[in-house]
């Protein structure tokens, strides 16, 4: 599976100096959203409405959003990413 059969970067989502890091992130959540969830073909980053904010979309197959988060910017929705693929790592290593 390629990169950009999975994941799509829209114009407002500003990577900075650490692109490569922040895509790689990326790329970790699109994976392990697509593992819980199997009817997600795509993970879309970026603005996708009127309201011009940052989000995350899950598109399925049909290319209809089945989640939809916004962010107050790009920053903010990074660290969401960064948080959330730290919390999946930190569940797969507990020992509970």
């Amino acid at each position: 599976m390629l990169e950009s059969d999975t994941i799509e970067y829209h114009h407002n989502l500003r990577l900075g100096d650490s692109k490569a890091y922040y895509k790689n992130e990326l790329l970790h959540y699109t994976k392990h959203i697509k593992q819980k969830n199997p009817e997600v073909c795509s993970v879309h980053f970026g603005k996708q409405d009127i309201r011009g904010v940052p989000s995350i979309c899950h598109i399925d197959d049909k290319h209809r959003v089945g989640y939809q988060k916004h962010f107050n910017n790009s920053k903010e929705l990074l660290h969401y990413v960064i948080g959330y693929n730290a919390g999946v790592q930190s569940a797969r290593s507990c020992s509970c």
